[in-house]
């Protein structure tokens, strides 16, 4: 038991370990890169690749959730959460079970809530952006159609928009003021909206500036697109909410009576509780309501990532 244990902690501070020297390797040759870059690097030449490109693959998933997340932490705070949320999960339990493979499984549980906690919040965000984008959509298309050219209307929108959709503008605008090209500037938005609605709108934006294409056509595609799909989602929610709360309560019930009958008549349930088959039948049933919440869930609810 203590070696799982020990095992789970080590795993821990190795994740803590791994990602700081990642990240302190990758400080460190930032002066490096800025100075290339300072130096002049052709068009022909190859440029330097993005910051999160040369990271561990688990590292750039974890830097991609925080960016759809909206989470403007450092890389290495992320980790230094994901790792120490874990081992919180696992000295927790210990404590309180002293079983160990529950000692695993609550550190396993630790590690991943902050990452399933980012992923929830990138959901969300994603449907403020939908519902957001079709209002920006059409003051852009008024302004344009009026004769502003694009950088000014986007200086108006950043302004004007509310978040998250205003903030990422504002970004975006504020990586121009700083001489990044515009087209090169909005490339990135798609990285921390995971909509599919702002891809379509960072490409229309970015052919628009590159071929000189009038851009309210591909303005007015990407509204149809929005109000169908928030029509659809609308629809789809309305029909979801009663089979959400059945499985909400057919999940809560028998936990409740699980406790009552711990308190009443502790007796009848210390072959659950009390053996090793007891205590893997009572996690495998936990798993699988879990796992049917998470499956109805998903039969009747849209999202909105791509």
């Amino acid at each position: 038991m203590l070696l799982l244990v020990a095992l789970t902690e080590g795993v821990g501070v190795l994740a803590v370990v791994v990602g700081i020297w990642r990240l302190w390797c990758e400080r460190a040759r930032a002066p490096a890169i800025a100075a290339a870059a300072a130096a002049g690097v052709g068009e022909g030449s190859p440029r330097p690749r993005p910051h999160g490109r040369r990271l561990p693959r688990l590292l750039r998933y974890v830097e991609r959730r925080a960016k759809t997340a909206g989470v403007e932490w450092d890389l290495l705070t992320v980790v230094a959460l994901i790792a120490g949320s874990g081992l919180a999960g696992a000295a927790v339990m210990e404590l309180v079970a002293g079983v160990a493979w529950m000692t695993v499984l609550a550190g396993c549980v630790g590690f991943w809530a902050p990452i399933w906690q980012l992923g929830r919040l990138t959901t969300r965000r994603a449907q403020q952006v939908l519902r957001q984008l079709d209002q920006t959509c059409t003051e852009l298309v008024q302004a344009l159609s009026a004769g502003q050219d694009v950088y000014a209307a986007l200086l108006q929108q950043s302004q004007r928009a509310p978040d998250p959709v205003g903030y990422e503008l504002r970004r975006v605008m504020e990586r121009v003021r700083q001489g990044e090209p515009l087209a090169d500037a909005i490339a990135e938005l798609p990285e921390r909206i995971a909509l599919a609605e702002a891809r379509l709108f960072s490409v229309g934006v970015r052919l628009a500036l590159d071929s000189g294409t009038r851009m309210v056509p591909v303005l007015e595609s990407i509204q149809r697109s929005l109000r169908g799909r928030r029509d659809l989602g609308g629809l789809i929610r309305e029909l979801s909410v009663r089979n959400e709360k059945q499985s909400l309560i057919l999940m809560v019930v028998p936990m409740v009576m699980l406790l009552a009958m711990r308190l009443e008549a502790p007796q009848y349930v210390a072959p659950l509780l009390g053996t090793a088959s007891g205590q893997i039948l009572l996690a495998a049933d936990v798993a699988w309501m879990l796992f049917g919440m998470r499956l109805v869930r998903g039969f009747f609810t849209s999202t909105p990532l791509t």
